[in-house]
């Protein structure tokens, strides 16, 4: 029994530092396009996309 409390222990120290991790890195969002001709987004207006690809990085 008391290799189960301290198993449970253990994993739920993991946990809390695999947390504490988790929320110091940046988030990354990727939007991925397939099947559009290179200028369609410069052809329409998409005001969440523009403001994502102007605040961030786009490639081609």
């Amino acid at each position: 029994m008391t290799h189960i409390r301290y198993i449970f222990l253990i994993s739920v120290l993991i946990r809390a530092d695999a947390a504490k991790r988790s929320a110091e890195l940046p988030r990354l969002l990727i939007i991925s396009l397939d099947g559009f001709r290179h200028d369609y987004l410069n052809q329409y207006e998409f005001p969440i996309l523009n403001q994502f690809r102007h605040e961030g990085v786009q490639a081609t």
